[in-house]
């Protein structure tokens, strides 16, 4: 089912995390396991310009390489930035 395709003219916000589908993990968007091409070329198509927020913790990761909350949220950052590049290009 195309849930993007049925109702994404009435997106207005996006919360994103992905997992690797053994819990809800709520690892950084192309952390896990979820396949994004799909999901931003539907949200391309449908020129989304509603918010992005990152559902993001650090507490499953067991690979972890945060020294500090603010490399923790400039990751997170940049994570955010890359995903709205990717859906806003033609």
């Amino acid at each position: 089912q195309d849930i993007l395709g049925q109702y994404g003219d009435k997106l207005v916000a996006l919360h994103l995390h992905d997992n690797d589908g053994s819990a809800d993990q709520h690892n950084m968007p192309g952390e896990g396991t979820i396949s994004w091409h799909h999901i931003t070329a539907n949200l391309r198509r449908l020129q989304y310009k509603g918010s992005i927020c990152l559902e993001v913790v650090d507490q499953y990761n067991n690979e972890s390489n945060y020294n500090s909350a603010m490399a923790f949220l400039h990751r997170a950052q940049r994570k955010a930035q890359k995903f709205a590049r990717k859906i806003s290009r033609e």
